[in-house]
């Protein structure tokens, strides 16, 4: 019995430890296909010739990022990739990697800086936003259900047609009312100065099945 659960015990183990080397590996392919992309980049970043480039990135990073196989600490760790090299597209335009519509659900994301970047759309229901700079981010239509925002800073985010069932803002730094107002808000816990109805939202979720 003793060898029988020594057995499994390793037998877990070793499944573990190959999870995480074919994560490692699957990061590091991909940076490696980003840097090599970068390397064929003749002149401006931006410019309309190296459109295909720019296309070319967001989809092996979309692809990546869908990855059922890529947990949420690795997804966390190619967003703050991205944004150290100045990669991730802003509200603004410019940078290459568009993360509008991306899937980031559960993505471990505490203290990442991501501030102006274009969520439109995103998916980051259960993320850890714990202390993140989310300022003049652009989270329109984005879907934050159960996400962990303690400490978050959002002034200037774009919270229109958000979906905040379940999100605590209390301790949230920043945020105002107007943000707010046309949010989908749902047993939402909201700081002492704003006086929307927290389940505002409520009705339309349940007819969309969020």
């Amino acid at each position: 019995v003793v060898l029988a659960a020594a057995a499994l015990s390793y037998e877990r183990n070793l499944q573990k430890w190959e999870l995480e080397r074919t994560q490692q590996q699957a990061v590091t392919n991909y940076l490696n296909q980003v840097t090599t992309i970068l390397l064929e980049i003749e002149g401006d970043l931006h410019a309309v010739e190296n459109k295909r480039l720019q296309d070319l990135t967001t989809a092996i990073t979309l692809t990546l990022l869908r990855d059922p196989d890529l947990d949420e600490s690795y997804r966390g760790q190619i967003i703050r990739h991205l944004f150290r090299m100045n990669l991730i597209q802003k509200n603004e335009g410019g940078p290459f990697v568009a993360l509008n519509h991306v899937d980031l659900r559960k993505a471990e994301l505490r203290k990442a800086n991501l501030r102006r970047v274009n969520f439109h759309k995103a998916n980051l229901a259960n993320a850890d936003l714990r202390d993140a700079d989310l300022r003049d981010a652009n989270l329109h239509w984005a879907i934050l259900s159960d996400a962990d925002l303690d400490n978050a800073k959002l002034s200037n985010a774009d919270l229109r047609n958000a979906t905040l069932r379940n999100v605590d803002l209390r301790n949230t730094k920043g945020i105002a009312q107007s943000q707010l107002q046309d949010a989908y808000l749902c047993e939402t816990q909201l700081p002492d100065n704003i006086t929307l109805d927290p389940n505002q939202g409520c009705k339309q979720l349940k007819e969309w099945g969020r």
